[in-house]
């Protein structure tokens, strides 16, 4: 059996009862880098028998580490073909949901197992949670999953969602994505709507800020530290 658990996003007691018995219990654990699971393993002072190895060795392109690939994808169908138990699980939030995981069913779709989804912590699900209780209770919302870098692409990709009434969520990394122009390419297609900044979710340092559009470009311009890593951004359905 193949299963896609779910790590806490910031918080390590967010974990949940059933992510620890399958950390305990797994006879495989990929995790997405190492030294991340290890020290919530530390944290939560969580106990594992299984096999550890780490997903991002897998996908390696320099020849000269082929053999790293072709090592952990044989790992991997080892013990799904003998019907043991196989945990995916990211660094933070639900494997799969703009994490990876799914290139798992890619590499071994001519194996015959069972999947199963484990669900636990996300900053997509609690940022929509903040966005519905600043919007009247409004919870449908549409999640962008990558920020267009390509301008072009990205304006096309507002004009077919601005009519939606729907938050938009998205996450990103301050200051590659979410700068000047890409605020002002919102304002423009989407108009100056209320912006929820959901920064270090459920950390000590949590940070909950509500401002339109237009504000946030004018404080990034005075201020180009305003925002913090993470962070999760909810946009509010038109008027």
């Amino acid at each position: 059996m193949l299963i896609f658990g779910s790590m806490p996003i910031g918080n390590s007691k967010d974990i949940s009862f059933r992510m620890i018995e399958l950390i305990e219990s797994s006879d495989l654990i990929i995790v997405e880098t190492v030294f991340k699971f290890l020290k919530t393993a530390q944290d939560l002072n969580l106990k594992y028998r299984g096999k550890i190895i780490e997903w991002n060795t897998v996908f390696i392109n320099n020849p000269k580490f082929e053999y790293v690939l072709n090592q952990n994808i044989k790992i991997i169908r080892d013990y799904l073909i003998k019907n043991d138990t196989v945990l995916f699980i990211s660094d933070e939030g639900q494997a799969c949901l703009n994490d990876p995981g799914y290139d798992i069913l890619h590499l071994t779709q001519d194996i015959d197992y069972s999947v199963s989804v484990i669900p636990g912590p996300s900053v997509i699900t609690t940022s929509a949670s903040y966005g519905a209780l600043f919007n009247q209770g409004q919870s449908d919302f549409i999640y962008w999953v990558t920020i267009n870098e390509n301008k072009n692409e990205r304006l096309e990709y507002l004009k077919t969602i601005k009519n939606l009434k729907l938050m938009i969520i998205f996450t990103t990394v301050y200051p590659k994505i979410l700068n000047v122009e890409v605020l002002e390419d919102i304002l423009d297609i989407l108009g100056d709507r209320l912006i929820i900044l959901c920064m270090s979710l459920t950390k000590i340092d949590e940070k909950i800020i509500k401002l339109k559009v237009s504000e946030l470009i004018e404080k990034i311009k005075i201020d180009n530290q305003f925002i913090s890593n993470p962070i999760t951004i909810v946009i509010e359905p038109p008027m």
